[in-house]
């Protein structure tokens, strides 16, 4: 059964909305706060300072998927509101399948981008060993 947003108490909605994306950016923390922990305890500092170095590129690929994924649910919500069930399984499965695509070009393409990316945002070449895989790779 679908549940609508369009209709009942404006604030229930609103927090049956959001509630998912607060538990979602929650757990996203807890992950980075668990990261540094057990990297700074077993690992040292400079590898912490490596984690803490690839934070914005790791928030730029996250803020790309979901700008991506938020994008793919507009027409989805559209076939929704115009109550076109076929139309609403077709821009599911494009979804689908972009972020799919999306996500094989992302996870080959920004371990080796990460080297140039972060010699632009000029980390310090003492992290670029642990920050990057592919140390060898610059620009």
């Amino acid at each position: 059964m679908a549940t609508s947003l369009t209709t009942g108490r404006p604030w229930r909605v609103i927090l049956a909305f959001s509630i998912p994306l607060l538990l979602g950016n929650v757990v996203q923390q807890l992950y980075q706060f668990a990261d540094a922990i057990v990297v700074g305890r077993h690992l040292g500092v400079t590898s912490l300072a490596a984690v803490g170095a690839t934070g914005s590129l790791l928030f730029l690929l996250l803020g790309f998927a979901w700008g991506l994924t938020s994008g793919f649910a507009i027409p989805i919500a559209q076939a929704f509101g115009a109550r076109n069930d076929a139309a609403v399984r077709r821009s599911v499965a494009t979804g689908v399948l972009l972020s799919a695509i999306t996500s094989v070009i992302l996870t080959v393409g920004a371990p080796l981008l990460a080297g140039p990316i972060l010699s632009l945002l000029q980390t310090p070449p003492e992290l670029m060993a642990e920050a990057t895989i592919f140390t060898q790779i610059s620009f």
